[in-house]
């Protein structure tokens, strides 16, 4: 078994793939309305303070917690249903990648994406957390493209324009983030 703990909930992902989990609903720890779906076959867990998501052997993306911290997925069920290779969380929601290049991010207002639609939409290769508030997506074109407060970096244009291109590696601890260029 796997213990994850966001300080006030506890899931375990148990070795034949189920899942279980103790503390207060709001922070995930009732998955009574997504049993059926964690009953068997997930193989990661993400999580932030009030929600957690899991990734199933499938590629599909199942939710539970607070919904303003990504623990709803409603509203993006039908793209989180097959096809997710890479999950990544922060503290106010989730991104998924998936194997079409295209990105899925869900949460609080932060993980907003209308502002870059059209740039991940398709021929994204990885996806980032840079800390707390901010999301990225990095193009095969060498662009990263964030979204999220602009204070803390999540209006790439706007703040560094060097992110446009020819990035190679996004590297974070968090708090900050790095880049490696091909140039």
């Amino acid at each position: 078994s796997k213990v994850f703990s966001n300080g006030s909930a506890t899931v375990f992902l148990k070795t034949d793939g189920s899942v279980e989990a103790t503390g207060p609903s709001d922070k995930g720890g009732d998955i009574s309305a997504v049993a059926s779906d964690l009953s068997s076959g997930v193989s990661n867990i993400y999580y932030n303070s009030n929600a957690y998501c899991a990734l199933k052997i499938s590629s599909k993306v199942v939710c539970w917690g607070a919904g303003s911290y990504g623990g709803d997925t409603t509203s993006f069920g039908s793209s989180l249903e097959s096809g997710v290779v890479k999950i990544v969380n922060n503290e106010y929601g989730f991104t998924a990648l998936k194997n079409d290049g295209s990105v899925v991010s869900w949460g609080s207002s932060y993980t907003d994406t209308t502002s870059v639609a059209s740039e991940i939409s398709s021929s994204v290769v990885d996806v980032y957390a840079l800390g707390n508030f901010v999301m990225a997506a990095l193009r095969n074109d060498g662009k990263l493209v964030t979204w999220g407060p602009a204070i803390w970096n999540g209006d790439a244009s706007a703040v560094h324009p060097e992110l446009g291109a020819d990035v190679k590696e996004v590297y974070s601890n968090g708090t900050a983030f790095a880049l490696l260029k091909n140039n």
